[in-house]
């Protein structure tokens, strides 16, 4: 153990002194024997790490940047040393050494430079609860309207190639459109790519994710069991569909499953200009979307309310209105607490 430690040690004065081009002709040797050997890879990235210290005393490399400076200085210089092998052996190390010098300059000004110069990208998340909607604008003039129960993620400023969210719940945006820098919607395994377009994404937790093209062209990828990263569509297990206007892709979480189908959009979309609009809907379901709506709970007295189906438009109205009209369709009866908890009752759809 202590041998090894001397090693490293020794190896780490070498690298300091050839860094400072401190190295006579025998150090030189067995400095390009540390670099293009590969019985040295394991220890190399450590010794580049304490090595780096002389640039910086606060500069830090991570460990996945020396694995990656590893590779690259690995694949330079076994290209110049192969050039070089029949010439004399202290004019290829030392090329092999200048291509090194120039790697490792490069790499620790860049990783140097952007780790005291970049500021922290800061995050914003705005949250909505039960009976709330939001509407704002993004940095880059992008519109969004959050729906109740919602959360979404962003940047306060789109830095890079591309400007990326993160929702959990329901949104609906408005895309100002740059051709350059593509606007993604992350939520669970599927990301919605747009350019400039309108659309909607449903993606609440543990229900399946649905995406609604109002205008223009989305392309929605899924990828079951991996993150999302931002970098989702250069996946080659990705599944992508392409969407344009009254188009809905819908991704099933339990199934796995992408599907795609037309659809009314004032069905899917009319919420966010105040429109609950239902079409053949299950009474359940519909029960969902007025307690998110309204911030109440609503219980079933029994499991008879099941086949009960809901064709109906409701704009601009109180939960009252809504249960009075439900009370007119399937003949239920309904008792509102203290505490916002509503129960239905009644003998429900199953004779009807």
């Amino acid at each position: 153990m202590e041998d090894n430690l001397n090693k490293k040690t020794y190896y780490e004065g070498l690298l300091r002194k050839f860094l400072n081009y401190e190295c006579n002709e025998s150090e030189l040797k067995i400095i390009a024997a540390l670099l293009t050997g590969s019985k040295y890879q394991d220890i190399l990235p450590e010794l580049l790490h304490r090595a780096s210290e002389k640039f910086h005393s606060d500069f830090k490399m991570k460990s996945v940047h020396e694995e990656a400076l590893w590779q690259k200085i690995s694949a330079e210089t076994k290209v110049l040393d192969q050039k070089s092998r029949k010439k004399n052996l202290v004019l290829s190390t030392v090329r092999v050494a200048a291509s090194v010098i120039l790697v490792l300059g490069v790499t620790f000004f860049a990783y140097f430079y952007f780790s005291t110069k970049s500021t922290p990208e800061v995050y914003i998340t705005k949250v909505t609860e039960r009976g709330q909607r939001l509407s704002f604008t993004l940095a880059d003039g992008s519109k969004v309207k959050l729906n109740s129960e919602s959360t979404i993620t962003f940047p306060e400023k789109f830095e890079g190639s591309t400007r990326e969210v993160q929702l959990s719940g329901e949104a609906y945006f408005e895309v100002k459109k740059d051709p350059n820098k593509p606007f993604i919607v992350s939520s669970d395994n599927v990301e919605t790519k747009v350019l400039g377009t309108s659309f909607n994404v449903n993606a609440f937790p543990g229900e399946q994710v649905v995406v609604t093209v109002s205008t223009g062209k989305v392309m929605v990828c899924a990828n079951s069991g991996i993150p999302s990263s931002g970098k989702i569509f250069d996946e080659p297990l990705a599944r992508e569909v392409i969407l344009t206007a009254g188009q809905q892709a819908i991704y099933g979480i339990t199934n796995d499953q992408l599907t795609t189908q037309a659809v009314k959009l004032e069905q899917h979309i009319g919420w966010n200009e105040g429109i609950l609009r239902f079409d053949d809907k299950p009474l359940r379901d519909v029960a969902q979307k007025l307690e998110r709506w309204y911030d109440v709970e609503i219980l079933f007295s029994h499991t008879g309310f099941e086949s009960c189906r809901v064709t109906s438009t409701f704009k601009s109205e109180t939960i009252v209105d809504v249960l009075e009209e439900l009370k007119f369709i399937f003949n239920l009866r309904y008792i509102i607490d203290k505490d916002q908890k509503i129960t239905i009752s009644g003998e429900g759809c199953d004779n009807h």
